[in-house]
C-alpha cells in the first residue's frame, strides 16, 4: 500500500432516500458512515460504476449536467469529498483514497471508471495507483497531481485564497475564483452555471479555512514519482485556457503513462464539464464505450 493506513471501521447510516429526477432513473441519497466520517453520497442509473470526483474547491452539484446523460448507461455515483457539501468536516488526518476505496466497499463496488476534475483527477490517478484491480478507466481533466513543482504564480494565487479564506472576506474570496481565467471567467456569458458556481463557493466557505496540510495523507513516494506505475487506460481532457502548470502536469501524464489519450476541448478551461456540457458528456461517453470518433485524434472540434 503506498498510503499510511488509518484505521476502517464501516458503520451504519441513516436511512435511504430515493428521489425522483424528472423523468430519469430514481437518485438514491444517502449517508455513509466510513473511514471514520459521515459521506455525502448519490447514486444514479444502472450498469458499470462511473465515480464522478469533484474539484477539491467544490462540491458534487458541479456534476448536474452530467447525471442524467450518463445514468443512461451506468451506476452514476457522485459525493462529497470529507468537509465539502453534505459531507462531515475532517476530524483527523485521512486520505481521499482510502474514503472512496470505503465508500466504494460499502456499495459492494467491485471496478469502476473514474471521472476527475482538477484535485478530483488527482484522487482518481492516486487511487489507480493504490487500488488497481478496482478501477475500469481513468478520465481526469486538467489535473492537480501531488509532487509536481508547481510555480510562483500558482503558489501566489494559493496564498491568496488561504489569506481570504482565513479572513472571512467570502465575497473577495469568490471575486478572486470568479476572475481566474481558467475557472469562473470562463462562465461569465453562462447565467445559470455561473449562480450555481457562486453558490458552491458560498456554500463551501467554511472549509476553506481548514489547514488540509496537517490533515491530508498523501502518496509516499508523491504521485508524480510514480506514475509510470499507472496501467490503467487512461483520458486526459484540455481546455484551451489552462494554467501553464496543468498543461505540463497533462504533458507529463500522456507521456509517462502507458495507456494514455489526450484530447482538448475548444474554448474551454478547467471546468469544462459546466462550461460545455453537451460536448463534454459527448466525448466521454464515446471513449467509455470505446467508439471515439478518432482513435488516433489527440484535438477534437466540436
Amino acid at each position: 500500500m503506498f498510503y499510511r493506513c488509518i484505521t476502517v471501521f464501516l458503520a451504519l447510516f441513516t436511512p435511504c432516500f430515493v428521489v425522483p429526477f424528472s423523468g430519469h432513473a430514481a437518485v438514491i441519497s444517502n449517508i455513509a458512515a466510513v473511514n471514520g466520517a459521515k459521506i455525502s453520497y448519490e447514486i444514479q442509473g444502472e450498469g458499470p460504476t462511473l465515480v464522478l470526483l469533484n474539484d477539491g474547491i467544490l462540491d458534487r452539484r458541479m456534476w448536474n449536467d452530467q447525471v442524467a446523460a450518463f445514468s443512461k448507461d451506468y451506476k452514476v455515483i457522485r459525493y462529497d469529498f470529507r468537509g465539502w457539501g453534505k459531507s462531515e468536516l475532517p476530524q483527523q488526518p485521512f486520505s481521499h483514497v482510502d474514503d472512496l476505496y470505503q465508500l466504494l466497499q460499502f456499495l459492494h463496488v467491485e471496478k469502476a471508471a473514474l471521472l476527475g476534475v482538477l484535485a478530483g483527477g488527482g484522487v482518481a490517478l492516486d487511487f489507480a495507483l493504490d487500488h488497481p484491480e478496482m478501477v475500469d478507466r481513468i478520465i481526469v481533466v486538467t489535473p492537480l497531481v501531488y509532487g509536481f513543482h508547481y510555480s510562483p504564480p500558482t503558489h501566489l494565487w494559493m496564498q491568496a485564497w488561504h489569506a481570504l479564506a482565513q479572513a472571512g472576506e467570502k465575497s473577495r474570496l469568490i471575486d478572486l475564483y470568479m476572475s481566474t481565467p481558467a475557472l469562473g471567467r470562463r462562465l461569465s456569458e453562462n447565467a445559470a452555471a455561473r449562480k450555481r458556481l457562486e453558490a458552491m463557493l458560498s456554500d463551501n466557505f467554511a472549509v476553506y479555512g481548514v489547514d488540509f496540510s496537517q490533515l491530508l495523507l498523501r502518496l509516499d513516494p508523491p504521485t508524480m514519482q510514480l506514475v509510470p506505475a499507472i496501467r490503467t487506460p487512461t483520458l486526459i481532457l484540455a481546455g484551451t485556457t489552462v494554467d501553464p502548470d496543468l498543461r505540463l502536469v497533462m504533458e507529463f501524464l500522456q507521456r509517462g503513462i502507458h495507456d494514455a489519450r489526450q484530447i482538448v476541448l475548444p474554448n474551454t478551461g478547467s471546468l469544462m464539464n459546466m462550461e460545455k456540457p453537451e460536448a463534454f458528456n459527448r466525448v466521454v461517453l464515446d471513449w467509455l464505450s470505446k467508439r471515439p470518433a478518432d482513435e488516433d485524434a489527440t484535438k477534437i472540434g466540436l
